[in-house]
């Protein structure tokens, strides 16, 4: 009963947003080229260690959003992200100054993400992040590939390698159709949408009832 409830409260919620939407901006902090520092070659000659695995979060496009009676749209909607946080330990080199190399071990990275051919240093220290345009939609494929990882000193003393594992299960569901009901639509057009939302939800849970 409180699931049917919930998915009422959806389509009501479809049939109403006709205002226009409510846009918020965002950003994206990158990363800069590593480059080393010859005069402390065979000075320090030892290699930065990660002190902890990496922490991995993916992060993928989205749909508008119900904000009240209106949607609410950001231009990074469409914005798919790989956050690996890392945290590493070097005799000489503050964490500011640690680069990393990456590279590709296994799997397909999702289309459009691009890994750096060369070292870089994350513009936010301990957070490498990786972007690419996902699509502005609730349904998102499975992603799964694996990373290859090392950390690299102001000397140029590489790290251990380490595997980065990164996977997102996707999303889909039939009561996502509320958050893309176009906005151009009529107010009739808009409540027969939010109506067969409701026999979507209907059939969705008399399936899932034993």
């Amino acid at each position: 009963m409180a699931r049917g409830f919930t998915c009422l409260l959806v389509a009501i919620a479809a049939g109403l947003s006709l205002a226009q939407p409510v846009a918020r901006a965002c950003s994206i902090v990158g990363f800069s080229n590593y480059v080393d520092d010859p005069t402390l070659q065979g000075i320090d000659q030892t290699a930065p260690v990660l002190v902890a695995p990496p922490a991995v979060s993916v992060n993928r496009g989205q749909g508008p959003r119900q904000n009240g009676c209106s949607q609410s749209v950001t231009s990074c909607d469409g914005l798919g992200s790989v956050i690996i946080g890392v945290a590493v330990s070097d005799d000489q080199t503050p964490a500011a100054k640690i680069g990393y190399r990456l590279w590709l071990i296994e799997g397909s990275p999702p289309s459009g993400l691009v890994l750096p051919v060369e070292p870089i240093v994350p513009g936010l220290v301990g957070q490498i992040v990786l972007a690419w345009d996902d699509g502005k939609s609730d349904d998102q494929e499975p992603v799964d590939f694996t990373l290859g990882l090392a950390a690299l000193d102001a000397a140029g003393n590489q790290g251990p390698v380490t595997d980065v594992r990164v996977q997102d299960p996707g999303s889909s569901g039939a009561c996502a159709i509320a958050r893309r009901v176009p906005r151009s639509l009529s107010p009739g057009m808009a409540a027969l949408a939010a109506l067969l939302l409701v026999g979507a939800c209907a059939r969705r849970r008399s399936r899932a009832t034993p």
